[in-house]
This record gives C-alpha cells, structure tokens and sequence, in this order.
C-alpha cells in the first residue's frame, strides 16, 4: 500500500479517548502546520465524509506521505480487542491498524512512513510492536518533537515550495510582526514582540515565557526557532537579485574569491565548504559551482526545499547557525555565511562558538554584513533601524567589529576586515 502521489501531506490517526485527548491532538495539528507541514485531520471536517469514515480514512491512508500516529491507552485497548468502528472519526483503530500491518509486512517489516508518538512517559509503553520499528516520537519531552519534524522532512513532507505561495496578510509584515502572528498560531499569547538590534531568539525566550501556560522553555524555544523559519520563508524564500545591489554588480563574488585567494584557498572548490543561511540557494550560483563538498545550512524549510532543488549536488541541513545540529565538529575547511549575521533575532556570539566547532583546526572563516539596499534614490549605504525608515550608517560596521573581537576570543588568527560595494566582510583562520 504505497502513497498514490507525492502529495507532501501529514495524515494524523488516533482514538477519540475523550474531548481532552482530541483537543491535545488538535493542538498538535496546529504546531505542525505552524511549523509548514501539510496536515490532515479528521477534526477539520465539519460532517461525516459522504464516502463514509472507513473509506475516508483508507484514502487519507493510502495517499498521505508520512502517517503520524499518537498511541494512547484507548488507542491500545481498541486495537487489541477489535473494537471500534467506522461510524464516528477516530473509531476505527482495528481497521487503520490492518492497513497499517499490511503495508509493513508488504515492506518485510520496514517502517519508513508510519511514525508513532505520545504525548506522556506513560504512553510509551502502549506503542504497538511493528510500530516501534521507526522509533517513538515523545513530542512534549526533550527533542522528541524536532526529531519527529527531521523524519517528516526526510520523508518530504514539507509543503511543495512551487505551489506554496505566502498568505498575503503577512508579505508587507515586518520580521517580528510575522514571528507574533505565528507564535499565536502555535499558542503563544503575546500581542508585540521587541525588535531591536542584539535581541536573540533566547531573548524572546524569556519575553514570553510569561505568555504561555504550562509550556516548556524547550517547547517554546522550538516554537519561536518554528516561527522565525516561517518569516524568513516569507521574506527571502522567493528572492532573486533584481531589486538588490547583487543584480547590479558582480563585484561581490569577484570579493569573496579574492578574500579566499588572500588566505591561500584559491582552490576552494576542491575543499569542505559549509555555507550557513543558505536561502533559496540562489547565491552559490556561479560561486559554488562544481564544489566537491558543500554542507547547505538554513533555519527556513521552504527556502531550503528550493536550496536543495538548485544544488543537487549540495548536503542540506535544516537548522539555525547557533545550533548547527547533524554537523560533526572539525570536519569542515571552510566556513561561509554571508548578509546572514545581522539577521532578526540572531546571536552572533552562539553563532560563532558553532563556527569554531565545525571548522577544523587551521581552517577558514568567511563571513559578510550587508552594507545597504537600493531604492528609488539609488545604492543607499547603512541598515535600516528595526520598525523605522531611518538608515544607520554604522550599524554594519558595529556588527563586524562585534564578529572580530569575538573571533579574537575564539583564538581565531590572521583577522581581517574589508568593505566591499554592498557587503562588509570579516574572516580568518581557526587557530591550530
């Protein structure tokens, strides 16, 4: 029983055990479609499906992408007594769980579609033997839930990024305003957030620890890391050149490359590159062309879904520059991360600590601010102050000035700094 298409969605089963238990699975519905997956559930339907429940739940079944199933008791005690029909949503366990084992059986006992997961400790041990081939998935306790969202990905899960167009409401939004109105989807009463420079993700953390009711500093976190993905898919996933100082010029790959040949890694093509915050990819064209190693990292799922599609040749890695999760320590040459440093909510200093990790020793930094942005005036110099139209023209060179003595903390040699046209760049090499 293979998925009929590649329909990229999430197909929720369970046992209606109470109201409570219906609205904890309701609840993790929200957090995943916040999160960008694609989810079906019976509890978005208003009426019983003219086709009938069973027939409903066989098509959802067949046609799903990844299935996830929350265990439970009740969900236990149907299956191993054959109980339940398929009169009323979330009934028929007996005859879900029959699709299911056909499939795994048809497989030779390999699980790569149906993933389990609970909401308590407590749950773990109700888990059905064949499902507990893929792993259990504890969604409210340490990483479970992150893990569960890395599996779903593998599975390609992730709404299509060509047919996936921003709702309007949120194209014209600021950063921290698209962050707001995800943390309220995802349950996360807060009515503004701060905006201003050297704020991090962490920051937001403790600001609104306040505005959530028995949830874990980690459950937050994930969430506001969660929401910051989804804005910067908003404001970047679709970007192309022609509005930006790089569609005029291109001066700043000829500075990369000369910074590069400066260091003695003219051959870099050759080496372990990382690049970190990606995007859509659209800025290793005609730079990282025919790397032989090339780890792509980015925070925003969609943007990497388009990332991956330009750089087949490329390793993706879905994940923030200050917690570069799946990346071994010292097993990269290089380090490239550019105009990502200034980005909202980012904690240079975290960032860097991973930079240190994942760069072998002797190897190189490369890391650059942006310098302006064009109007209708022309090339306009400086960053715009967070909330305002006004242009300070410092603030870059504050933050690489921030990145370089950090760099010298970390022990990081032959430290430089150059201005560039549009960019400020600030590199060196990771001490021995």
């Amino acid at each position: 029983m293979q998925p009929d298409s590649d329909t990229g969605s999430v197909f929720i089963t369970y046992s209606h055990d109470s109201e409570e238990h219906a609205s904890q699975v309701l609840a993790f519905a929200k957090r995943l479609r916040a999160d960008g997956f694609r989810v079906v559930l019976d509890q978005d339907l208003r009426s019983r499906p003219e086709e009938g429940w069973a027939k409903w739940m066989d098509r959802q079944l067949r046609e799903a992408d990844a299935v996830v199933i929350v265990s439970s008791e009740g969900y236990r005690r149907k299956l191993e007594h054959n109980t339940g029909d398929d009169s009323e949503p979330g009934l028929g366990v007996a005859f879900e769980s029959t699709l299911i084992w056909d499939e795994i059986h048809a497989a030779r006992a390999r699980n790569t579609r149906f993933f389990p997961v609970v909401f308590t400790d407590s749950e773990s041990t109700v888990v059905p033997g064949p499902l507990r081939i893929a792993g259990v998935y504890r969604v409210y306790a340490g990483t479970g839930y992150s893990e569960l969202c890395d599996r779903l990905r593998e599975r390609h899960a992730v709404k299509n990024p060509e047919d996936d167009s921003p709702p309007a409401k949120f194209v014209k939004m600021q950063i921290s305003e698209i962050i707001t109105e995800k943390l309220r989807e995802a349950s996360v009463d807060v009515d503004d957030l701060p905006s201003d420079w050297d704020l991090t993700s962490d920051d937001l953390v403790n600001y609104c620890a306040t505005a959530t009711h028995g949830m874990s500093r980690e459950e937050l976190k994930s969430r506001i890391d969660g929401a910051r993905g989804f804005a910067f898919d908003i404001k970047y996933a679709d970007q192309d050149y022609t509005d930006n100082y790089r569609g005029f010029t291109d001066a700043w790959r000829s500075e990369i490359r000369e910074i590069l040949r400066s260091l003695k890694a003219d051959d870099y093509l050759s080496r372990r590159l990382v690049s970190v915050g990606i995007g859509n990819g659209l800025e290793a064209e005609g730079l990282f062309d025919n790397a032989r190693i090339l780890t792509a990292v980015d925070l925003a799922p969609r943007s990497l879904q388009i990332a991956k599609r330009r750089l087949r040749y490329a390793r993706t890695v879905n994940a923030q520059a200050e917690h570069l999760k799946g990346i071994l320590n010292a097993s990269h040459d290089i380090y490239l991360s550019f105009r990502t440093y200034q980005s909202s909510y980012f904690d240079v200093s975290r960032a860097l600590r991973e930079a240190y990790r994942v760069v072998r020793p002797g190897g190189l930094i490369l890391i650059s601010v942006a310098n302006g942005y064009i109007s209708e005036g022309g090339f306009i110099p400086g960053m715009l102050i967070p909330r305002s139209t006004v242009v300070d023209r410092d603030r870059p060179f504050e933050l690489v000035d921030k990145i370089r003595r950090k760099l010298t903390l970390l022990r990081f040699e032959e430290i430089g700094i150059r201005t560039g046209f549009g960019e400020v760049f600030v590199y060196g090499r990771r001490g021995r």
